[in-house]
């Protein structure tokens, strides 16, 4: 079987290191990733681009990202998620694709939203809840979605909710500094007003079901954190980064 083979490491305060890499076309790995994909989704999710710099793949949308996610972790890797991308931006690292989708009051792709939203834990469906952000969930084929795809808690772990109230703000400034210790504890900012870098949220409907709406979060090349994307195979040009499912603990004597 294919081994996840880190390229780099992420490195936490906590003195713990998370291996990281990409989505390559040459590497065993990502060639059978995308393989798995072409054949689970009868070719609906191949958009990803193999010539990307070093032959990384690019070009990913919400509905791919969770697909790669979701195959890679039987190979000791998953896609990175918001926060951690955050830090290798302080690292100084070049930004890539990362995983997350919104749930909030935006009405946007209702009934998936809806769908998704009524497959959470209960304690989860609480309206106060959101907006969130959810991570490691699964694609799956849906004949009653307009992409004839969807998106849903998985089998084999349990997915990530983070309430984000900050997409909710209808001040209309959304710019947020770029150390905002929240970003890289939560993936997303405290506080707007300030900064050189900018929040990118739907505007909100009434707190109510019938107003739930889904959209991709994605970081674009401008470091702006979007929550607005309503097209989930919108494809963006972004390197999918891949993290080891096996954080290095550092023993401090």
């Amino acid at each position: 079987m294919q081994k996840f083979s880190p390229e780099g490491l992420i490195k936490f305060r906590t003195e713990v290191t998370l291996p990281y890499g990409f989505l390559n076309s040459q590497d065993p790995m990502g060639d059978k990733i995308a393989s798995q994909i072409h054949v689970d989704y009868n070719g609906r999710l191949d958009i990803f681009n193999p010539g990307g710099e070093n032959n990384r793949y690019t070009g990913s949308h919400t509905f791919g990202l969770f697909a790669v996610d979701e195959r890679a972790r039987p190979m000791g890797a998953r896609v990175i998620h918001p926060n951690e991308s955050e830090i290798l931006i302080r690292q100084f690292h070049p930004p890539g694709s990362h995983l997350g989708v919104v749930l909030d009051f935006s009405g946007k792709n209702h009934n998936l939203a809806v769908r998704l939203y009524s497959m959470l834990q209960k304690e989860d469906r609480d309206l106060d809840r959101f907006p969130a952000i959810l991570t490691d969930l699964s694609t799956v084929l849906c004949d009653d979605s307009k992409y004839s795809l969807a998106l849903q808690p998985g089998k084999s772990y349990p997915y990530q909710m983070r309430t984000a109230k900050i997409l909710a703000d209808k001040s209309g400034n959304f710019n947020f500094e770029a150390n905002d210790p929240n970003l890289i504890k939560e993936g997303f900012p405290s506080e707007l007003g300030r900064g050189s870098r900018q929040l990118l949220p739907n505007p909100q409907e009434e707190t109510s079901v019938d107003n739930l709406g889904l959209s991709g979060f994605y970081l674009n090349r401008f470091l702006y954190l979007g929550a607005d994307d309503d097209f989930l195979l919108h494809s963006t040009s972004g390197q999918i980064i891949l993290v080891s499912t096996t954080p290095i603990q550092k023993v401090i004597i």
